[in-house]
């Protein structure tokens, strides 16, 4: 059996109660919810909230999840919420994979779930997580001391840099047996699902709400 769990607690400091909040025509959390419905892998999905009002919009073949209240602050892992879902029914011992899907992260197709749910199984990988690729001039700073990842005395083109790969926080997935033994969302051998980069955005601030409204939006004329 394959399971969804969406997180989707009330609080937030960015954007105040941002998963109830309308983009594009619909609360943050149901595009979540939709891209689960319209995956064929899936078989169960559980959305977990301290609200009641976000647990209204549950779909069928999703289960509402009355969040632990530990588990609902600022500090709360996820990881804690996916141990509060699976610890809550024994019907989730039949579970062989399971996905975590962020609200936060709504451009994202059913499609995109089944591929990355066939790419854990091809690569016999223990965890998945999705990524964008990037050619960005990268810093970082140790010790009060600045250094480049490149060689900026003969600056190369972007597109020359070694690529490297962004979380973008879409699609986590992760084998039952490996959840059982690290109780972390990654590890073991870890496969990374690519993204188009318009998923790099998650939304965190206003100015992500918005930008990702009108990358929905975009979506909505091209699909129809």
């Amino acid at each position: 059996m394959i399971l969804a769990i969406i997180p989707a607690r009330i609080g937030s400091k960015g954007v105040p109660q941002k998963n109830l909040r309308q983009i594009a025509g619909k609360p943050l959390v149901k595009w979540t919810i939709d891209a689960v419905q319209n995956s064929k892998l899936v078989d169960n999905s559980v959305l977990s909230s301290d609200d009641n009002h976000i647990l209204t919009l549950a779909r069928a073949k999703t289960t509402m999840h009355d969040r632990t209240p530990a588990f609902a602050t600022d500090q709360a892992s996820l990881e804690s919420v996916v141990h509060d879902v699976l610890s809550s029914d024994d019907v989730f011992e039949q579970v062989e994979v399971i996905l975590l899907l962020q609200p936060t992260s709504p451009i994202r197709t059913g499609e995109q779930i089944d591929a990355a749910i066939r790419q854990l199984w091809d690569d016999g990988a223990d965890s998945l997580v999705s990524v964008v690729k990037t050619h960005s001039f990268i810093w970082q700073v140790s010790n009060g001391i600045a250094h480049a990842d490149y060689i900026f005395k003969a600056r190369p083109r972007r597109q020359s840099i070694d690529a490297k790969w962004e979380e973008n926080g879409s699609i986590y997935a992760f084998t039952k047996e490996h959840w059982e033994k690290h109780h972390n969302r990654l590890g073991g051998k870890v496969t990374l699902f690519e993204m188009p980069e318009e998923t790099r955005i998650q939304i965190d601030t206003e100015l992500d709400f918005q930008l990702v409204e009108k990358l929905l939006e975009r979506e909505k004329v091209l699909v129809h």
